[in-house]
């Protein structure tokens, strides 16, 4: 009756039938960042590379600054000298600077308590943050 045609061939050039894999991406400034995709079919042969420049989300740029927040705070926190004499004060001394916000503050004291393994027992609540900023006039 009818003749059955055969099923149209795959072109290699069209990517919609490989999966494209992220190879690196670069920040060019603060609001655009340029990323590598390749693109590989089904025998895992690299069929085609793209360069793609996209806008970044909020997100991104949160994770980067935070990213930057926890190794700024664990370079700080090495330059710290962490002995068997260190009390809730030194700490506090450490940690509440002006210009840091309370949050950093905290992080601060998280990361110099986490350095010493509980070796002698300091617990540094949010309000002896706060109480030692009002004394020492921390905005």
């Amino acid at each position: 009756m009818g003749i059955d045609k055969p099923p149209p061939e795959v072109n290699a050039s069209v990517n919609k039938f490989y999966q494209p894999v992220l190879v690196s991406h670069k920040y060019l400034d603060n609001r655009t960042v340029k990323e590598c995709f390749r693109y590989y079919d089904i025998n895992n042969e690299v069929k085609d590379i793209q360069y793609k420049s996209r806008f970044v989300t909020d997100n991104e740029l949160q994770n980067v600054e935070y990213k930057y927040l926890t190794s700024k705070i664990s370079s700080d926190v090495d330059n710290f000298k962490i002995g068997d004499q260190l009390s809730k004060s030194d700490i506090l001394k450490f940690s509440c600077v002006d210009g840091r916000s309370r949050v950093e503050m905290r992080r601060y004291c998280v990361e110099i308590l986490k350095r010493m393994n509980h070796s002698p027992h300091i617990r540094i609540t949010t309000q002896d943050i706060s109480a030692h900023c009002k004394h020492y006039r921390v905005n």
